[in-house]
């Protein structure tokens, strides 16, 4: 990974790195990797539309694009998607859940209980969905002054560990690997979930795959549905086929900040709707392509699957 020599295309932090080349395409597509956008891939045409963005426009821009990152869906970003990239409002949070995503933030990032905790607002304020760093500094403040977290020592106090505690007993800590997808004994699917995304994810001694259509139930399919997607760890949305429940399925679990894993087989990569076209898909040929590409691919962007 180098140096890029200029500022993110996107949020104008300057030292941004370049952790590969440029794709040849008819609109060059560039891979960066920034530290408040996260790593993303963009076309010179869509640098091109950002480049008139007011700056708060550019920060929805880097919300939507790290936070996609960190769910382990990093974005490829063309002239025709930045429109609805800027457009997408964060969701409003009252104090109360500001200071709470703070917290599992800062929790994440102490060496232990009463260590010091580093952090950079600068950086990561898009991380939490905030649109500049004074917002975030404002929760961190608000924190202190519920006696959470001593802003000025930047360290935790007893009711800070406590509260840390609390939300984290709500969050799932799942090592189910749930995989939305074609059923059927059509095109090969079978061998691709058999011998493809079943060995694919249990290959990283971490996640357990599984899908609703191995278990026998008596509910609606789709309670159960997303009673299994909310206590997963992973979604793994596998395209091929065009369902529309794999996009429902996989927009629910978006919803929840489940990370997501997308693939599809390569001949129908340019039939994805435009809005998932964005994301950066695994294409794949054979289960066994599929296998290690999506072992990898969990390796690489969870960071509990490679400890």
């Amino acid at each position: 990974m180098s140096s890029s020599g200029e500022p993110c295309p996107i949020c104008q932090l300057p030292g941004v790195s370049s952790p590969g080349q440029p794709m040849a395409m008819d609109d060059k597509i560039t891979p960066y990797d920034c530290r408040r956008c996260g790593p993303f891939r963009i076309t010179d045409s869509a640098k091109a539309v950002l480049e008139p963005l007011s700056e708060q426009e550019r920060m929805r821009v880097a919300i939507v694009v790290r936070q996609s990152a960190e769910s382990g869906a990093p974005l490829d970003i063309y002239s025709d998607t930045v429109e609805d990239l800027k457009d997408r409002e964060p969701r409003k949070k009252h104090l109360v859940e500001q200071v709470d995503d703070v917290l599992l933030y800062l929790a994440n990032r102490a060496p232990s209980h009463w260590a010091k905790v580093e952090y950079n607002q600068a950086w990561d304020h898009t991380l939490l969905g905030f649109v500049g760093e004074k917002q975030m500094n404002d929760a961190v403040i608000a924190a202190g002054k519920l006696e959470l977290f001593d802003a000025i020592k930047s360290k935790f106090t007893i009711e800070g560990w406590k509260r840390v505690g609390e939300l984290r007993s709500k969050q799932p800590d799942s090592r189910k690997a749930f995989v939305a997808m074609w059923f059927t004994e059509k095109e090969g699917m079978q061998t691709a979930w058999e011998d493809g995304f079943e060995k694919g994810i249990e290959d990283t001694k971490y996640f357990r795959a599984y899908r609703v259509l191995d278990d026998e139930h008596t509910g609606k399919v789709d309670d159960l549905i997303m009673a299994e997607i909310r206590t997963s760890g992973l979604l793994v949305a596998d395209l091929t086929g065009q369902r529309q429940s794999v996009y429902f399925e996989a927009g629910f679990a978006m919803g929840l900040g489940i990370p997501i894993i997308w693939t599809c087989r390569k001949d129908q990569l340019d039939d994805l709707h435009f809005d998932i076209r964005q994301y950066n898909h695994i294409g794949w040929e054979n289960p066994e392509e599929l296998r290690e590409k999506l072992k990898n691919r969990i390796l690489a962007v969870i960071p509990a699957a490679s400890a």
